[in-house]
């Protein structure tokens, strides 16, 4: 008798989980459907949490869209207690392996349950298996789907208001996933600063040198120029980022949810900061999508999708998001340096502000990135959410 592979072993064991829990992998429109929508089910009854859109998450997750779904592979299942569906997870793979990841890593991503102990550990055993089943001796995330994706577990800011970018968890599934052997292994935090709190005219003044740098010159980034700058806003944040712990290379592909919401983008939103007519730093912010969908859910009736048209037509977001923002890598020890960053950083404070802005926050900024974090603290920006990447050995 022929010995079946691991990947067939694993096959056929798919569904055979804990007594009253079955593990079912998505396949077909409908599965993938419910896997995208579930946790606006499951945490519908939270305060905290505010659904988004169907339509967002399907750019992200659905593999005829999904950016990810062209440099990696991927698997989503749905768990099931009877017919009531109880949690999802996903297990990937990556061809290009982020920087500081050892050989032989695969990712888990996409874990929502319910409190229940039980159902996350077959949720994170059947992810672990395909893994194995692949070649991989490592494991790291969660991820949505990877480090360009939504990358963590929220670990600190359960009550702070939703924005694009900032994924919402529960506080138990922290206590589940560290449970069964995985291990903090970076932190991420987003930075915010309340403009209502600040001064603004005199944070600037704090910010500006006595005399700009007579070498450096500014442009805006406005949803019209924005298809033409995207190149230029790619090439910046990947060099500037190149050799960051977790970086993965930006592509256009990545940005299309950027072309998706460039409508929205005031002429404030972007600037790319030149030296000597060289482009020298970039940095985009966003409005808060999530102030439009407020109470619409993840599929909004006709009535919502009419009120959604009239909130876009009034559209004044209270806050933002700094979507990117690097300086080139050839600049970042530089004379100019201190220059550049102080320039950047009040052309995107007081644009904030123009713009009626209450609250900004950016990230992902990494704990050990002390020269930021230092940064941050000086002009008044503090830590509104942390997201935890674990770890763990499959060998």
């Amino acid at each position: 008798m022929q010995q079946a592979s691991p990947e067939q072993a694993y096959d056929e064991t798919a569904t055979a989980r804990a007594a009253g829990i079955t593990i079912v992998p998505v396949s077909g429109r409908r599965l993938l459907r419910q896997f995208i929508d579930l946790p606006a089910v499951l945490y519908r009854d939270t305060p905290a949490y505010e659904p988004p859109l169907h339509l967002d998450r399907a750019r992200l997750l659905d593999p005829r869209r999904s950016a990810f779904c062209r440099r990696g592979i991927v698997q989503y299942w749905l768990a099931f207690r009877g017919p009531r569906p109880v949690g999802r997870i996903s297990a990937q793979i990556a061809h290009d392996r982020p920087v500081g990841v050892p050989e032989n890593s695969g990712m888990f991503g996409c874990l929502d349950a319910i409190d229940d102990r039980e159902v996350v550990v077959e949720l994170v055993n059947v992810a672990e298996e395909w893994l194995r089943a692949k070649g991989c001796i490592h494991v790291h995330g969660p991820y949505m789907l990877d480090m360009l994706g939504e990358p963590g577990l929220l670990v600190h800011g359960y009550e702070r208001p939703p924005l694009p970018q900032t994924p919402w968890h529960p506080p138990y599934l922290r206590d589940h996933v560290e449970a069964l052997g995985y291990a903090k292994w970076q932190d991420v935090s987003y930075w915010g600063l309340d403009l209502r709190q600040h001064d603004v005219s005199r944070l600037g003044e704090k910010m500006r040198l006595k005399e700009r740098h007579p070498r450096l010159s500014v442009r805006r980034v406005t949803w019209r120029s924005l298809r033409k700058d995207m190149p230029l806003l790619r090439d910046i944040f990947n060099d500037g980022w190149g050799n960051n712990w977790g970086h993965v290379p930006l592509t256009l592909e990545d940005m299309h949810g950027l072309k998706l919401i460039a409508p929205l983008l005031p002429p404030e939103a972007g600037r790319i900061i030149e030296l000597d007519g060289q482009p020298a730093a970039i940095y985009i912010a966003i409005p808060n999508t999530y102030e439009l969908t407020h109470g619409l859910g993840p599929h909004p009736s006709p009535l919502g999708w009419l009120r959604l048209l009239w909130r876009l037509l009034r559209f004044k977001p209270k806050s933002g998001l700094i979507l990117l923002l690097g300086i080139s890598s050839r600049l970042r020890f530089s004379a100019a340096s201190a220059a550049i960053i102080l320039t950047m950083i009040d052309e995107m404070i007081t644009s904030q502000e123009a713009l009626g802005i209450d609250w900004v926050e950016g990230g992902w900024v990494l704990e050990d990135n002390t020269a930021l974090t230092k940064l941050m603290a000086r002009f008044n920006f503090t830590i509104a959410r942390t997201y935890r990447i674990y770890r763990k050995s499959l060998a």
